[in-house]
């Protein structure tokens, strides 16, 4: 009986599930190859600081392929963008596998490069599938599951990724990086093409939205983007370095930060019935900049503890995770028939991440130091921003 409800479940909400998969299918890689971070820096012989530019050149081609993609889906259905996108992915694990085989770091480089871009078209050709195959009140519905998506590919990608290289060797990890690529080539094929929906209301171009309301919200989503990217640069390091974590431990104290982003669909849905929008999101900042603090204070004072590092990342991830489905929506709402805009809004997105992860991995500080200034100034800016469009508005 249970099997055949989740059967008819899968049945009726097929398109929802792929569609989901495809906007996170990017951070699940990310978050794949998280805990084997330190195993690629013993296993080239890098520092911890080069090791990162994993991370860096692989958000570089993500962001890269948000204007392509974005360009590209005025001319070419969304389905077939991802299929093409997922073929140059695989293209880019061989070439991560060959890296390697030749112990090659910068050939590693190469292939997450390739990976990103191939990937890239996910997140923006799905927000594009959304519009194209629901109605506004449905878009809604699926945007405010967006973040479950993001949590289940993050952090399932990180327990996953945490076994593997506990019990195999980091080889593994991209032999099943190949196979995930290959699944979900093969999922495109059960999905319609579909044409973009006749507009039924005004034309929306990018040009003719205030573009300080396409900034504000933007910035919220990078904020999100930057505390993933940025734990998944350093967490494994720092766990395991200075917390004196094992790769197991790392993988389920983990756990904690998909909690936070999973509780912060709930906990966002109940508070929009007592305040407004607005109020939420300057709300659940000034929160998130309380949560660095806080962080940064134990510390110094007691020093640095696991228990309150997973429990901070818990909150970081639950803040963040109110905000993004709330500026994603607003945004959408806004240019409803404008493919261009989800790449532009990517675009703002991931290169506001890029940023804070670049200055995290070369600011001359510790790991956990610079991610603490890095997210605090990038917070602190968007609570600024945020607060002085909204007045003005």
């Amino acid at each position: 009986m249970l099997l055949e409800r989740i059967s008819n479940y899968f049945k009726t909400n097929h398109v929802i599930i792929l569609i989901m998969s495809y906007l996170s299918i990017g951070s699940f890689s990310a978050g794949f190859i998280s805990p084997a971070m330190i195993h690629l820096q013993f296993y080239f012989n890098t520092s911890s600081q080069f090791t990162q530019s994993v991370v860096i050149i692989y958000l570089l081609g993500y962001l890269i392929g948000q204007l392509v993609y974005g360009h590209l889906s005025e001319k070419y259905s969304p389905i077939k963008l991802i299929k093409s996108g997922l073929l140059i992915n695989l293209a880019g694990v061989l070439i991560s596998l060959f890296s390697l085989f030749l112990s090659n770091f910068y050939l590693m480089l190469l292939g997450r490069f390739v990976s990103s871009i191939g990937l890239s078209s996910g997140l923006t050709c799905a927000f594009n599938l959304i519009k194209n195959q629901f109605s506004k009140e449905k878009s809604d519905y699926v945007l405010s599951w967006s973040l479950t998506s993001f949590t289940l590919s993050i952090f399932s990608s990180i327990l996953i990724g945490s076994y593997l290289i506990y019990y195999t060797s980091v080889v593994f990890i991209f032999y099943a990086l190949f196979l995930h690529g290959v699944l979900s080539c093969l999922s495109v094929f059960t999905l319609k093409d579909t044409k973009p929906k006749e507009a039924t209301t005004k034309y929306t171009s990018p040009t003719t939205i205030h573009y300080w309301h396409l900034i504000k919200h933007s910035l919220l989503m990078g904020l999100f983007s930057a505390v993933g990217y940025c734990y998944f640069s350093s967490s494994a390091i720092y766990s395991m370095i200075d917390l004196g974590l094992d790769a197991d431990a790392y993988g389920k104290w983990s756990i904690l930060g998909g909690l936070g982003m999973i509780l912060s669909k709930f906990v966002s849905d109940r508070l929009r019935q007592y305040i407004t929008q607005a109020s939420l999101i300057l709300l659940s900042l000034a929160f998130f900049v309380m949560t660095l603090m806080s962080l940064q204070f134990f510390n110094l004072s007691i020093g640095e503890n696991h228990i309150v590092y997973f429990v901070s990342v818990f909150f970081l991830f639950l803040l963040s995770g109110v905000m993004y489905p709330l500026a994603a929506q607003a945004i959408i709402r806004s240019s409803y028939h404008s493919e261009k805009v989800s790449g532009y809004m990517s675009f703002i997105n991931l290169g506001s991440a890029l940023i804070a992860l670049y200055l995290m991995s070369h600011l001359p500080l510790s790991i956990i130091d610079s991610f603490i200034f890095v997210l605090l100034a990038f917070a602190s800016l968007s609570f600024c921003i945020y607060f002085i469009c909204t007045k003005h508005s």
